[in-house]
């Protein structure tokens, strides 16, 4: 491996810190919403929650835009700044308006992470590599969704809500110093790229194209299961079912093992499989059963709840052939409008479901959260199918 091979790589798992950071403060309202629970109701949970994906979602495009035709360094740097901006608002609120503002700042900033990283990947890694690198920043991401649980209400019972934000923001810090010294201005030399300075005609280029919107869809059935259960609604599910806290805080934290784990094998193995529909309906499947299994079980062992959650976060890494094949299907100098598309439709139909699980959840509990899954699913399915997920020679 040459000097140069090693030096992108190590640029890109430097940037993953970013994202690492970033799911930290997505999941962290999961925690959150077990401290607030005093001062806030289940549907407002669900709205605070929401307000961050809302903001992430809305500016995703334009962070797209940017990264196509700007330094990676510095609009990842812009980027730290708005998110620690965001998490010391959040520490100053004093109402579930001002948190719900706070959160959408911060969420604005999430904005930059992911997208910054795959731009980074899809410049530096060969094409028949780049599930597997895409693969392990999202295995990096998710320990930050990891931190979120059992590590961060260790810190909340000691510190407090207001410490466990003060602590956030001060990592948040380090990763901005971080980024500013490891990151060579020159990254975005190595490729010369041309970008087209139609902005509406880039963004027309990309909306246009079916396969995107279907590799969202692909992509957003897989990431619901960890949004949804490494979320706020994990934790009461876990509850729900009888379980402590302690136990309840343990278990979410297996989806993002799952995850973590899973993003590293998964993505590896499918850079070598040419006949990938197959796989996909059969983890599909699997998904869904123990999905079902989970709602309908009467079981309070936490062991049983354990596994579930751990193999669903495993299962569903293959989200990351999806970003992989959208990076494929569009040119160079598209590629981070093209990933900030299919991240604003993961992000608002995550938020409307965030909300629709709270209104679920107040309704009905939870023994209708199956069909609604297995509806995602489904639309999964058929994005995966359509867009034929396979190699880019097959």
């Amino acid at each position: 491996m040459t000097k140069k091979i090693m030096a992108n790589h190590l640029v890109i798992l430097i940037s993953a810190i970013f994202p690492f950071l970033a799911f930290w403060q997505m999941s962290l309202i999961n925690v959150l919403g077990h401290v607030l629970s005093s001062k806030l109701n289940s549907i407002e949970m669900s709205y605070l929650s929401a307000s961050y994906l809302y903001a992430d979602g809305l500016f995703l495009i334009p962070v797209g835009l940017l990264l196509d035709r700007f330094s990676i360094k510095y609009i990842m740097i812009l980027g730290i700044v708005i998110f620690s901006c965001g998490i010391m608002a959040f520490m100053l609120s004093n109402s579930f308006y001002e948190m719900c503002i706070a959160r959408m700042i911060i969420g604005s900033g999430h904005a930059f992470a992911l997208i910054s990283c795959f731009k980074l990947v899809n410049l530096l890694i060969p094409d028949n590599r780049q599930t597997s690198w895409i693969g392990i920043v999202l295995m990096i991401a998710f320990c930050g969704g990891m931190a979120a649980q059992m590590p961060s209400l260790l810190i909340s019972n000691y510190l407090g809500w207001y410490g466990l934000m003060g602590v956030t923001l001060g990592i948040s810090i380090l990763v901005g110093l971080c980024l500013l010294i490891s990151i060579p201005n020159k990254i975005v030399e190595t490729k010369n790229l041309q970008t087209n300075k139609n902005i509406f005609k880039n963004i027309l280029i990309v909306f246009l194209n079916h396969k995107n919107w279907l590799c969202a869809l692909f992509i957003g059935a897989m990431d619901i299961m960890v949004m949804i259960l490494g979320s706020v609604f994990g934790f009461k599910f876990l509850q729900y079912k009888g379980l402590s806290v302690h136990l309840a805080s343990i278990i979410t934290s297996t989806i993002y093992i799952g995850s973590i784990v899973g993003s590293l094998i998964l993505s590896h193995l499918f850079d070598r499989i040419k006949k990938k529909s197959n796989s996909i309906w059969l983890v599909s499947f699997i998904i869904f059963f123990l999905l079902f299994f989970a709602i309908h079980s009467e079981s309070e062992q936490y062991w049983v709840y354990l596994f579930i959650f751990s193999l669903c976060g495993f299962l569903s890494s293959i989200r990351s052939i999806g970003y992989a094949k959208v990076a494929q299907l569009n040119s160079k100098n598209l590629v981070s409008t093209a990933m900030s598309v299919v991240n604003v439709v993961l992000m608002f139909s995550s938020a409307g479901l965030q909300i629709g699980f709270g209104y679920l959840y107040v309704n009905e509990g939870f023994r209708s959260f199956y069909l609604l899954i297995f509806l995602i699913l489904v639309g999964g399915l058929v994005g995966a199918l359509l867009c034929k997920l396979t190699n880019k020679n097959e």
